[in-house]
């Protein structure tokens, strides 16, 4: 289901006092105007109270300050410092009551899984820089995992295909779009929404259309989402989280290879008994399997591995 969000016209104060600012291409920067537009976004995510959120390209702050609204504590990274002293003038409040902790510094560079230890839930709130989508929603799989209790992400139309694409099936399969993220939504997540904005909402106006994908680990309604994923795994092994992403980022790397010749450090009749075991060919793809049997296949090789 795809919803529009009807552009409003009170324009946010981060876009006001920056319309002269040195918008960095590289680094993805397009503020959102209107502060109806960041409140209605925000409104659509189911957030609880006192729920640590994680924000990754704060930009002027309209996301922000719709999230300070709501009884969270939010963790927000902004790589441009050129925005440090108005971004500290406009929260100063927040974050004298430590409702906000903004680090001017690059979000690939943090650890994010030290920074959420203590939290059982995050939720990942973020317009993401165009040109570190992949890398970045990688980092927060990587580090966060089963964490992640939501992610509501501003991304491109393509970005979120690429995140929802089902899996292919052994005859006709989308290779381009089916890989290490499609099977790490799936194996995280149970329902996604999705709602499209107007690239008027920006500034600088991109050239693209964006849209606003939520996603929850709970089950919120198959009639509202856009896809229903019936997850069967709980993953609670952050050695063999860390080792599934790992095999998956190999396995895909070889696209069109038989996965048993994907591993050169792994006897090509230890991968053959496992996927016979699996009832699947020799001759499978990993762009042909689904997340449970790449996991079921990750698990048999971590058990080897570790005894």
């Amino acid at each position: 289901m795809q919803t529009n969000l009807k552009q409003n016209k009170t324009p946010d104060a981060g876009y006001l006092a920056n319309l002269a600012h040195n918008f960095r291409k590289s680094w993805g920067q397009n503020f959102l105007r209107y502060c109806e537009d960041a409140g209605k976004l925000v409104d659509k995510i189911d957030l609880t109270d006192n729920m640590a959120v994680l924000e990754i390209g704060v930009g002027g702050g309209a996301l922000t300050a719709a999230l300070l609204n709501r009884n969270v504590t939010v963790y927000a990274y902004e790589i441009d410092k050129t925005l440090e002293t108005f971004l500290n003038l406009r929260f100063a409040e927040s974050l004298a009551q430590g409702r906000l902790h903004l680090s001017f510094t690059d979000a690939l560079a943090a650890d994010w899984t030290q920074l959420f230890a203590r939290f059982e839930k995050v939720a990942v709130v973020s317009n993401l820089p165009y040109s570190l989508t992949r890398e970045l929603i990688n980092k927060i799989y990587r580090e966060l995992g089963e964490k992640i209790g939501i992610l509501a992400l501003m991304l491109q139309k393509e970005a979120i295909n690429r995140l929802l694409c089902p899996p292919p099936g052994r005859t006709n399969y989308q290779a381009k779009l089916y890989g290490l993220q499609a099977v790490i939504t799936q194996m995280l997540f149970r329902s996604a929404e999705r709602y499209k904005i107007s690239r008027q909402a920006f500034f600088p106006v991109p050239h693209v259309d964006n849209e606003f994908l939520i996603m929850t680990t709970e089950k919120g309604g198959e009639e509202k989402s856009d896809i229903y994923f019936p997850r069967q795994n709980s993953i609670r092994d952050q050695k063999l989280w860390l080792y599934f992403i790992d095999f998956l980022q190999t396995a895909f790397q070889n696209r069109r290879k038989q996965i048993r010749n994907c591993f050169s450090t792994l006897p090509n009749e230890q991968l053959s008994a496992i996927l016979l075991k699996a009832g699947l060919p020799l001759t499978v793809r990993a762009e042909e399997l689904t997340p449970q049997e790449l996991w079921q296949i990750a698990c048999e090789l971590f058990e080897a591995k570790n005894g």
